[in-house]
């Protein structure tokens, strides 16, 4: 799928170089409104989150996020192709999966990424902009 291809100033193109590689989730909180100041929401992976954000020098990401609980090891077998409807719930429901490219932006006054969601483990996120 093609992505359009948009020029950054000097700062965005700073920030973007500062984060390029593999960051390890240490909290996730879900807020109320388009603002970090906006009431806190919610913590959807729990109080000891786990999972992976990767920022390509390619202006790639891939992220997978999901709680500890959901992270256990299979408890009915060993392949993901045979678990119980109970365990794919288990670990699936606190999954967060997406990758495509991305652009860091500057939103009142916040610096953010954006993703052109290519495939994601939500279907509903393909093709768009998260």
């Amino acid at each position: 799928m093609p992505h359009a291809i948009r020029k950054m100033s000097d700062k965005l193109t700073a920030y973007n170089a500062a984060i390029l590689g593999a960051w390890k989730l240490i909290s996730f909180e879900a807020f109320d409104g388009p603002s970090l100041l906006a009431n806190n929401l919610m913590r959807p992976y729990g109080d000891d989150p786990f999972g992976v954000i990767l920022f390509a020098e390619s202006d790639y990401t891939s992220c997978t996020l999901t709680s500890r609980k959901a992270a256990q090891p299979l408890t009915s077998v060993t392949s993901w192709t045979f678990i119980s409807g109970e365990e794919i719930v288990r670990v699936a429901r606190s999954l967060t999966n997406y990758a495509g490219p991305y652009t860091i932006v500057e939103k009142e006054g916040e610096i953010l990424s954006e993703c052109e969601v290519d495939i994601a483990l939500d279907p509903s996120w393909i093709e768009r902009r998260r």
